[in-house]
């Protein structure tokens, strides 16, 4: 009989030579089986995670190596507990205790919170500080993070103070402009309580084209009123006078507010086009969706709410102005 393998004995017909409990044992490899997808959540936070993690990376250098001298005793107790704090995240991110998304609301409150005592602190440490600012609102602003309203107002309004710092002033102005944006992110939680909505063939409000980028009117925008309100109180969107642009037909230069309505608010949503601000009256307004520039010459707001907006403005003492308008809840800004 020649040589045979086990396997040839059990094809042989001769499983009485080999127990059930001893048996080849099927072998599958790992090749054949299917590999699981990764989540889809996973994978809409996984550059989240990385963000945190750069910013974790950013705020150990700004904070932990922060040698304050003892003539400095508050500031050194702020950034020790910055440090202890950034120590618990880093805590509970090692042991998957908190969410991506609240280790960055956490981190971004702590370091805007820092922008309070920028002016007890060495220039070195106060430009790290708004550095650290302007990065952490940008993430929090692409990842939709929402923190506390107030905070961010507070300081939008404390960055602005350091524009007037020669040391400070670039930083601190981009800051505060990152911060204007954030505000409006976070102002689709702060609107009105809205009465009953119309479209506008029903409601009474007249939009007068504003002007784009390009000199043209925008056009087709979505609006939505809501309520009733005397003349006096009802919402507006005009010109104040001559539009600023040239080449356009007459009947849109100068352009008047055709009729009076009656609406309490209008919702106006340019759908992420570019808007120009100046010369423009806007009462009762809750613009949405619009990238606003502003050059610093007449307009005359009165309790406009922007949400989700984008803006650009002169770094001079009427933008600084118009700036610090952006930091309630609803604006109201008149220049002439």
């Amino acid at each position: 009989m020649g040589t045979q393998s086990l396997t040839d004995l059990w094809d042989g017909g001769m499983p009485d030579l080999v127990p059930p409990n001893q048996r080849p044992v099927e072998v599958v490899y790992l090749s054949d089986v299917a590999v699981p997808k990764i989540p889809d959540w996973a994978k809409q936070v996984s550059w989240t995670v990385g963000i945190v993690a750069a910013m974790f990376g950013v705020a150990f250098m700004v904070f932990l190596p922060a040698k304050i001298d003892s003539q400095m005793q508050p500031l050194a107790l702020k950034v020790a507990g910055i440090e202890t704090g950034i120590g618990e995240l880093k805590s509970r991110a090692d042991k998957n205790e908190g969410t991506v998304d609240g280790l960055l609301k956490d981190l971004v409150s702590g370091v805007l919170e820092q922008l309070k005592h920028l002016g007890q602190a060495h220039v070195g440490e106060a430009k790290k500080t708004l550095g650290l600012a302007n990065t952490a609102t940008a993430a929090a602003l692409q990842a939709g993070v929402k923190i506390d309203s107030s905070l961010v107002f507070e300081a939008g309004r404390d960055a602005l103070l350091s524009t007037n710092n020669d040391d400070l002033a670039a930083l601190a102005w981009a800051a505060s402009q990152q911060l204007t944006n954030y505000a409006s992110f976070l102002r689709a939680n702060m609107m009105p309580v809205l009465g009953s909505s119309q479209r506008p063939k029903t409601g009474r409000f007249a939009l007068a084209a504003p002007i784009d980028n390009r000199g043209r009117p925008i056009k087709n925008p979505d609006i939505t009123t809501f309520g009733f309100a005397t003349a006096d109180k009802a919402a507006l969107f005009e010109h104040i006078g001559p539009i600023p642009a040239v080449g356009l037909p007459p009947e849109l230069n100068p352009i008047v507010h055709p009729e009076q309505g009656n609406a309490e608010y209008a919702v106006v949503d340019f759908l992420g086009q570019t808007v120009i601000l100046d010369g423009m009256r806007l009462r009762n307004i809750i613009l949405k969706n619009s990238h606003l520039t502003y050059t610093g010459k007449l307009i005359d707001l009165n309790n406009v709410y922007f949400v989700g907006c984008t803006f650009t403005f002169p770094n001079d003492l009427r933008g600084q102005q118009f700036a610090k308008a952006l930091f309630e809840t609803s604006t109201t800004f008149g220049a002439s």
